[in-house]
């Protein structure tokens, strides 16, 4: 299923310039609620947080200068919060599960954008789920002038698990 999304792209010292809208106007927007992240990243998280399923599922794919292994596609099983699977999309070789901890939730998603904004990353370029507010696509630099150190990954396939 085809999901609609908003894209962000976000560069250090900027503030977050829509390249599909020129603003994202949720309710709980400048909430005030404390927290220090990147009010794009907060406003879709706080979706997240009202919309999400207990259960569900979704493929994650993930590029960066890392060994094969860690870069497979996979679909993550998580329940009532916490991961139960991790397995390849495709049968294969056998992945490397701690390959895959930060990413094995969508709230750990979340994290690695925030840690990436907090850290002054160069550039983050974002994709979020319009319905659920996941991030379904995402591409980190974190230094302008090093190669090899971009960090991306997409989740397609999100269902919610009865």
């Amino acid at each position: 299923m085809k999901r609609n999304v908003r894209q962000w792209m976000i560069r250090t010292g900027a503030t977050a310039v829509a390249s599909v809208a020129a603003a994202l106007c949720l309710s709980s927007c400048g909430s005030g609620s404390g927290d220090a992240g990147n009010p794009t990243f907060r406003a879709y998280r706080e979706l997240w947080e009202r919309t999400r399923p207990t259960d569900y599922r979704y493929t994650f794919e993930r590029s960066a200068f890392a060994p094969p292994e860690t870069l497979r596609k996979v679909v993550i099983v998580v329940r009532g919060g916490r991961t139960v699977s991790v397995t390849p999309f495709d049968e294969g070789a056998p992945i490397d599960r701690s390959a895959y901890t930060p990413y094995d939730t969508i709230e750990e998603l979340f994290d690695v954008l925030e840690d990436a904004d907090r850290k002054g990353a160069y550039e983050i370029l974002t994709a979020f789920d319009i319905e659920y507010g996941y991030p379904a696509q995402v591409r980190i630099d974190y230094k302008q002038e090093l190669a090899d150190d971009e960090n991306a990954f997409q989740v397609t396939e999100l269902e919610p698990m009865p």
